[in-house]
């Protein structure tokens, strides 16, 4: 007798020995929304920061309470099908711990059955699988972003190919029909289109250049003189010679100086303003460009308002996707809005837009300021 029952403590010896060196929680629980627990091995506390006595009977906090809301019915969901089913299960989950960390939790588990086929509890183990979790969760998302990154080259180079070439015919097609022509009168007429059409490759081309300097490139932080800097992005619109009509009010309102990436800010106001010419509102006698940089304690803003035909509602979230055109009367590429959001997000600030009062759209710009590189 006395022989049985120290094999008996021993094998309980054992038993506990190998559930304390598990890499997890052993436990036993009802079959219930709450996870009602009756047993957990002493890795609860590594898993989950609270005392197994916390959670039997749902002492202080039940199991369910510390699973996350999005995972909790989708759990209960797999556990029931496989009661049903007198089968094993396997989950993973979120739980949150008592000093509000986040964990992902592999669980496997089995209902244990009386003789009547009644389910008395559910015995599992769960394991911390964050680690794992994570590098799953970012290879996805590397997967994600490589596809797309695939899909938006694939489209960057069929409409490259189609924009370059498309002016190309064109003007290939005015040359042949000035050498077919006998009035020299009208030849001008096709040298003015064919000028234009050179004017719009050429514009087209910077754009280019701009968006690959963009893209990956570090620019020098600078002191920002914003007057300076708004004159040179609307010379480099791609419209100089639009400025017999175009009314451009600038508005400065300072609190301290700004260091930012000129280039950058360069590229977006380019952009922008030659985005409100080219959605002008011809009805108009003027186009009018306003552009208000104020500054705040924790950043600068700068607003570029136009009085043109504006932005439909329904293309709110298209406009700053590459190659989109909002309008059939545009004459643009479509990379213009694209660039600036880009080059926004490479300054960490946002961009968002707005109806303006009268017919036009302005445009919101906030970014957060930079300290004054040394040298």
């Amino acid at each position: 007798m006395q022989r049985k029952i120290k094999k008996n403590n021993d094998s309980r010896r054992m038993l506990k020995m190998l559930i304390g060196n598990l890499p997890g929680m052993v436990c036993r629980f009802k079959n219930d929304i709450d996870w009602t627990m009756e047993y957990m091995s002493e890795g609860c506390l590594e898993l989950t920061g609270y005392q197994p006595q916390e959670f039997i009977g749902n002492r202080c906090i039940s199991y369910g309470k510390i699973t996350h809301e999005d995972d909790n019915l989708r759990a209960w969901e797999v556990i029931q099908t496989a009661i049903k089913l007198e089968s094993k299960y396997q989950l993973e989950y979120r739980i949150t711990t008592k000093d509000g960390q986040e964990k992902w939790i592999w669980e496997q588990g089995a209902a244990i059955y009386s003789a009547k086929k009644r389910v008395i509890a559910i015995e599992a183990f769960m394991t911390d699988i964050t680690s794992q979790k994570k590098t799953e969760l970012e290879h996805q998302r590397l997967i994600k972003e490589l596809r797309e990154r695939n899909m938006e080259l694939d489209t960057f180079a069929y409409r490259i190919s189609h924009d370059i070439r498309s002016p190309l015919i064109t003007i290939s097609g005015l040359s042949s029909l000035m050498r077919m022509e006998t009035s020299m009168e009208v030849l001008p007429e096709y040298c003015d289109k064919i000028d234009e059409t050179v004017r719009k490759l050429d514009y087209f081309t910077k754009e280019l250049l701009v968006y690959t300097r963009s893209k990956e490139r570090e620019e020098e932080v600078t002191k920002i003189d914003f007057r300076a800097l708004i004159n040179d992005a609307m010379e480099d619109s791609g419209f100089p010679f639009y400025t017999a009509f175009i009314n451009l009010e600038t508005h400065i309102h300072l609190k301290q100086e700004v260091y930012s990436e000129a280039f950058r800010l360069k590229a977006i106001l380019s952009n922008l303003f030659s985005n409100s010419i080219k959605y002008r509102d011809r009805s108009k006698s003027s186009c009018l460009v306003k552009v208000t940089v104020t500054s705040e304690s924790h950043g600068f803003n700068i607003e570029v308002e136009d009085n043109g035909i504006g932005i439909n509602p329904k293309f709110k979230e298209d406009v700053f996707k590459m190659f989109f055109r909002a309008a059939e009367i545009s004459e643009g590429s479509g990379l213009g809005l694209y660039i600036a959001k880009m080059n926004v997000e490479k300054l960490q600030g946002s961009i968002s837009f707005k109806d303006t009062q009268g017919g036009g759209t302005t445009f919101m710009l906030s970014f957060p300021l930079v300290e004054k590189t040394s040298g």
